[in-house]
């Protein structure tokens, strides 16, 4: 993967379509000092979702209650991309482990990242609706983003059987 190629001290992840405002960046990157695992969230007090429209806002909320509920850790936002990870906290994990696609990825790497010992911390941001394209979910997408944290927190082996 992307992951195990990079080279440097730490991992920014974040989506290309300017969900995502830069100049977080440097704030994630601060707290990395400290932490191993330092995610931006649109749930904590100052952060906030932009202009999403109401249906996306719902689903988001109920996403993270969801995965907060399965997968045992009290992230507030376990479903935002905009990540900072030590490259050593990704080398405490096997990457081929993670055999999620889409969104699931996301949560599926936190948890992954966590289970292994990682520390972390949440960042308030806040996140603007994509400013081009379109969006990747699909009823697919929605089902296995539900079937996920039940597959990482109660699987034998892989994520996936």
């Amino acid at each position: 993967t992307g992951f195990e190629k990079a080279g440097g001290d730490y991992i920014v992840m974040m989506d290309a379509d300017l969900t995502h405002d830069p100049s977080y960046i440097l704030t994630l990157l601060e707290e990395s000092k400290d932490f191993s695992v330092v995610m931006g969230s649109r749930f904590l007090n100052a952060g906030g979702l932009g202009d999403y429209p109401l249906y996306r806002i719902l689903l988001s909320k109920w996403a993270n209650f969801y995965c907060r509920r399965i997968l045992g850790y009290n992230i507030r936002d376990w479903t935002i991309s905009f990540t900072v990870i030590s490259a050593q906290a990704l080398k405490n994990i096997d990457m081929g482990n993670l055999d999620v696609k889409g969104f699931a990825f996301i949560f599926a790497l936190k948890y992954q990242l966590l289970k292994s010992g990682a520390t972390w911390k949440e960042v308030p941001v806040v996140v603007k609706f994509r400013a081009f394209g379109k969006s990747k979910m699909n009823l697919s997408t929605i089902i296995e983003s539900i079937l996920t944290p039940l597959r990482l927190r109660f699987r034998k082996g892989r994520a996936f059987l």
